[in-house]
């Protein structure tokens, strides 16, 4: 049961972010898979992106407003919580990823992080708006130069955070 708690920390200070470090944490699903009984759900693919994500079955799929539509989501999950997980994909056309990683900065993110989740790199950071943490993960493509931006609400929420390890720990390749 200790070694449950302190990975579970371990990965809820993943979403929370610490300090951009040298050197990139890794979190893999054998870590958090037990937490999986905990939370009834299934693997589901994150649209076209190469990628699938373990969901909890307490979460549905809730309609994007045109705003959230035109800053490139294209899903948002919530359970009767109130808890929220929100995909974007955005092109960066010219900009690099330092690019992408300076305008984070500039629009408030803090605690950047890069982490590989079940090997796939990825950079963690959070933004807090109106006193709630967002927790984010991006995946850079460089194959079209986009970024995958998954981001969960309230992340400050200590009920969440052991959901949110489990989701993001669980992020893989789809075979």
């Amino acid at each position: 049961m200790k070694k449950l708690f302190a990975l579970m920390l371990a990965l809820c200070l993943m979403c929370s972010c610490c300090a951009f470090a040298e050197e990139a944490k890794e979190f893999n699903w054998e870590e958090v898979e037990a937490i999986s009984t905990l939370h009834e759900g299934s693997f589901q693919a994150i649209a076209d992106t190469g990628l699938i994500m373990y969901v909890p079955d307490s979460f549905v799929a809730a309609d994007l407003t045109e705003e959230m539509i035109a800053q490139g989501n294209f899903f948002l999950l919530k359970d009767d919580n109130n808890y929220r997980v929100s995909a974007m994909l955005q092109s960066l056309g010219n900009m690099t990823l330092s690019d992408f990683v300076a305008e984070q900065l500039k629009a408030g993110a803090n605690e950047m992080e890069e982490v590989a989740v079940n090997g796939i790199p990825a950079m963690s950071f959070e933004f807090e708006v109106n006193g709630e943490k967002i927790g984010c993960i991006a995946f850079y493509n460089d194959t079209d130069n986009t970024v995958l931006t998954l981001s969960f609400a309230p992340a400050n929420d200590e009920a969440y955070q052991e959901i949110i390890a489990l989701m993001v720990g669980s992020i893989q390749a789809a075979e």
